[in-house]
């Protein structure tokens, strides 16, 4: 990081908590699991990019850069080397999710770890994406905290569901960025905040017409000549089409918008292109 960034680092991050953060636009919960709750806890060493894809009948990893995980990972306290064994079966010995839950609800818990962590959720599964830009392997810990699997009780779809399908026009955002290292994109319908993790910041981003730099400016507001996004989005109906980028890049849904985690683990920068389609 260079010596600027130390420097404006405070003022940064003040800036971005009182323009547009508040605890439901945080996609990470830092509430401890309930009783009622089924709880998967992680711990291992990372060193690059990852993937765990979670289901009811195992744990898959895959490896994107640099380093495999220099030791075994634990899930709920079973012992694991992914890059000895990629696949861990949840039956026997190593069954570490004891009962049926339900994945497109579960929740992130971060506990340790200095750089990304985000949740993917899929109807049967999730995918959680782990990079450690920083030079080294670092330790990680999170959990991830499921509801229990019910019977889901037949009725009228939501007041969300109803205007989408009235809907006949999709919004869409289109999003340009030169990513080197780890940062994070904010959107709401007040606007979008940048929070910068590691290495150099992006440069001009694109947000559909508007041209930002959040690195002068982490905040951006939609409205006037700034105005990227149009009204009556509906964030919950949001999809993400990836264009280019060779790591990762995961869009979390948030309660009232959604926030895009950028990850580029190998040296220099490359072009991250997505397009979010909000609607039916």
């Amino acid at each position: 990081m260079r010596w600027l960034d130390i420097m404006r680092a405070p003022s940064v991050l003040v800036l971005a908590a009182i323009a547009l953060d508040s605890p439901r636009t945080r996609a990470d919960d830092p509430a401890p699991p309930g009783a009622e709750e089924v709880v998967l806890t992680f711990k291992g060493q990372i060193d690059g990019s990852e993937q765990i894809k979670i289901s009811q009948a195992r744990a898959t990893w895959r490896h994107s850069y640099w380093e495999w995980p220099p030791g075994p990972v634990t899930l709920n306290g079973v012992s694991w080397n992914p890059s000895a064994e990629p696949v861990l079966k949840n039956e026997g010995m190593t069954r570490f999710l004891p009962e049926a839950v339900d994945f497109a609800s579960a929740r992130l818990r971060r506990i340790e770890g200095r750089d990304t962590v985000a949740l993917e959720r899929n109807k049967d599964s999730v995918v959680i994406h782990i990079v450690d830009t920083p030079f080294e392997a670092s330790p990680y810990e999170f959990q991830v905290i499921f509801p229990r699997r019910r019977a889901r009780e037949a009725g009228s779809p939501s007041r969300e569901g109803r205007a989408s399908t009235s809907t006949s026009k999709r919004s869409k955002l289109h999003i340009i960025a030169e990513i080197d290292g780890s940062d994070e994109l904010h959107i709401n319908a007040d606007g979008a905040r940048w929070v910068h993790k590691q290495w150099e910041w992006p440069g001009e981003v694109h947000l559909n017409d508007v041209t930002w730099d959040p690195e002068e400016s982490p905040t951006l507001k939609n409205a006037g000549e700034t105005r990227f996004l149009g009204g009556n989005v509906l964030f919950s109906m949001a999809r993400m089409s990836r264009n280019s980028g060779r790591d990762t890049v995961v869009m979390e849904q948030t309660d009232g918008g959604l926030i895009l985690y950028f990850a580029d683990s190998p040296l220099s920068r490359a072009t991250y292109d997505v397009t979010i389609t909000f609607g039916d």
